[in-house]
C-alpha cells in the first residue's frame, strides 16, 4: 500500500474579486534620527548572518508637507532591505479625520409612484458593489425586484424582495462579474389599475447592458451616474407590484 502524501497541491480556478484604493495628496513621515524617531531597527544589514536590514515602522501619514499639515493616519509595520526594499504596512486612518474623502452614500430619484417610500439607506451603508439582482414581471408590468450586494467585510447581503411574485410571471436574473459595476439606471412606469407603477428597467454596467424588462410604452426615465462613482444598492415603495424605485451610490 503507497504511503500517503504530506503535501498535496490541487490547482483550481475561481473568480477573484480586488480592490484598489487611489489616496491622493497624502505623505508619509519617515523620521530615523532625533528625538522622536518613528522607525527602529531590528536586524542590522552588516550583521554576520548576512541577512539585509529589518525595521519595525510607525509612520506618520499628513495630508500635506507644510508645517501646519494635519495628521490623518499612520502606517505600521515592517520595512526590510535585501537588494530591495518591501515594505508591508497597516494603514490606520484617525478617527474623523480621513472622512471628508471617503466614500459617502448618496441617492438620486425617485421615479414612478408617489406616496410614502420605503427606503432601505440603513442597510446600505456598508454596501460596495452589487453582485446580483432578480427581476419578475407579470403581464409586462415590473411585478418584483431583489437586490443582492457585497459589503465593505465581503459579505453577501439580499434587500428586498419589493412587490410580489405571484401571478403569471416571468422571472430574471442578472449576475454581475467581480469587476462590473452598475453605471445607469432607466425604464418607463405607467398607471396602472389606478396607481402608477415601475412598468420596464434596464441596467448598464461598464461591460453590457440588460434589459429592458418589461414592456415600454410609459413615461420614460434615466440615470446616468457621475464619474468614478457607480450605484450599490436601491430604494423605492412597493405593493403588489414595484411602484417607485431610487439608487444609492457610493
Amino acid at each position: 500500500m503507497a504511503t500517503p502524501s504530506s503535501f498535496k497541491v490541487t490547482p483550481f480556478a475561481r473568480l477573484t474579486e480586488n480592490t484598489e484604493f487611489d489616496f491622493r495628496g497624502l505623505y508619509l513621515r519617515n523620521i530615523v534620527f532625533g528625538k522622536n524617531p518613528n522607525r527602529a531597527l531590528l536586524v542590522d544589514l552588516n550583521a554576520s548572518i548576512g541577512w539585509g536590514s529589518t525595521s519595525v515602522v510607525n509612520w506618520t501619514i499628513y495630508d500635506g508637507t507644510c508645517p501646519d499639515a494635519q495628521l490623518v493616519g499612520r502606517a505600521r509595520g515592517l520595512q526590510v532591505d535585501d537588494d530591495g526594499w518591501h515594505n508591508s504596512l497597516t494603514l490606520a486612518f484617525e478617527s474623523g479625520s480621513y472622512s471628508k474623502s471617503l466614500p459617502m452614500l448618496t441617492r438620486a430619484g425617485p421615479w414612478g409612484g408617489a406616496g410614502d417610500y420605503t427606503t432601505y439607506k440603513d442597510e446600505l451603508e456598508e454596501s460596495w458593489r452589487i453582485q446580483s439582482m432578480t427581476i419578475v414581471q407579470d403581464q409586462g408590468i415590473i411585478a418584483m425586484f431583489e437586490c443582492t450586494y457585497v459589503d465593505l467585510s465581503g459579505k453577501r447581503r439580499t434587500t428586498g424582495a419589493w412587490g410580489a411574485s405571484h401571478g403569471h410571471r416571468v422571472l430574471n436574473k442578472i449576475e454581475l462579474g467581480p469587476q462590473e459595476v452598475l453605471q445607469a439606471l432607466s425604464g418607463t412606469y405607467v398607471d396602472h389599475n389606478e396607481e402608477t407603477v415601475i412598468e420596464s428597467l434596464k441596467f448598464v454596467t461598464n461591460e453590457d447592458e440588460y434589459g429592458p424588462y418589461g414592456r415600454t410604452t410609459g413615461i420614460p426615465f434615466n440615470y446616468d451616474v457621475p464619474e468614478d462613482r457607480s450605484i450599490v444598492g436601491f430604494f423605492g415603495r412597493h405593493g403588489g407590484k414595484l411602484i417607485a424605485i431610487g439608487v444609492y451610490m457610493v
